[in-house]
């Protein structure tokens, strides 16, 4: 689903809900994730989506990275979800995950639809059927570079 950016205000609004819905989520990470609000995006995910996410019992580990527009977008999330699975102890499972995608107009045209679907499908592989959210954002103040951001709960088996 499509949206356009929020105000503002209505970013500060999910923070604040934020804040008193995950109080164990650090605040930097919840302010980066209220502040994605505020960039249109061809692929979107609602506050509650991430409420939910970070509500679940368990490890969650992040990784927040930014790429040259020569990195395909495909091979730099399989980089960091290999970084990602080497996290995961014998002992724990995925139940969750986030991918957001940060990049140009122009950039995201030219990954959308393929290396997004792409991504999307490498994303689900190491987390599973677990709940999965995507958000795929425009900010053309990032100009030759693009940002991956990845979070996933893993808990217990």
């Amino acid at each position: 689903m499509a949206r356009y950016g929020l105000t503002k205000q209505e970013c500060a609004e999910i923070l604040g809900d934020l804040r008193r819905q995950c109080p164990t989520t650090s605040d930097e990470v919840l302010v980066w994730l209220a502040d994605t609000f505020a960039f249109d995006a061809c692929a979107d995910f609602d506050p509650n989506d991430l409420v939910s996410l970070l509500g679940q019992p368990g490890r969650k580990v992040i990784y927040k990275q930014t790429f040259s527009q020569d990195d395909l977008p495909e091979d730099a999330l399989q980089m960091l979800l290999t970084r990602i699975d080497g996290k995961a102890s014998v002992e724990e499972s995925y139940s969750g995950g986030l991918l957001i995608c940060r990049a140009s107009r122009k950039q995201m045209s030219r990954y959308w639809p393929d290396s997004i679907n792409e991504m999307i499908l490498q994303f689900r592989n190491l987390v599973g059927s677990s709940e999965l959210v995507f958000g795929f954002l425009t900010d053309d103040t990032i100009l030759d570079k693009y940002e991956l951001f990845i979070l996933v709960s893993l808990c217990r088996n």
